[in-house]
């Protein structure tokens, strides 16, 4: 059963002012997506993709921006390349008290913009 959708749409012009700084790094982002970056050259399209994706994730879950919740939510890669979310501590918490049981997600990036795209979806609704 979806229990909650989410979608983010970004510049990532935007985001590549952003990622000049240190803290803004650190302060959204976990270690494993900052090791991705670095991988991918911290090419402002891979943290846009990210930034976007964690916005999904949190919007899905009925919460925004100040929920504090970003480096609880980590959007890593397959080696396909396909984007997958890792919940931890209070995300998990959240995930948890829905039954949630998948999270789906989906990245499109063009030119300029970022779109993520996410589907939350629950063994039942008992406990919803």
């Amino acid at each position: 059963m979806i229990i909650g959708t989410g979608i983010d749409l970004i510049e990532i012009s935007r985001i590549e002012k952003a990622a000049k700084s240190a803290a803004f790094l650190n302060r959204i982002f976990s270690e494993n997506e900052r090791a991705l970056f670095s991988e991918r050259g911290f090419r402002a399209s891979t943290i846009a993709d990210n930034f976007a994706a964690k916005e999904a994730v949190m919007k899905a879950f009925g919460c925004g921006f100040s929920s504090g919740l970003y480096r609880d939510i980590e959007i890593l890669r397959e080696e396909s390349g396909a984007p997958y979310v890792v919940l931890k501590n209070s995300a998990l918490d959240k995930f948890a008290a829905v039954n949630g049981k998948t999270i789906h997600l989906s990245i499109t990036n063009i030119k300029d913009l970022v779109l993520a795209q996410v589907i939350l979806e629950s063994e039942s609704i008992c406990g919803y």
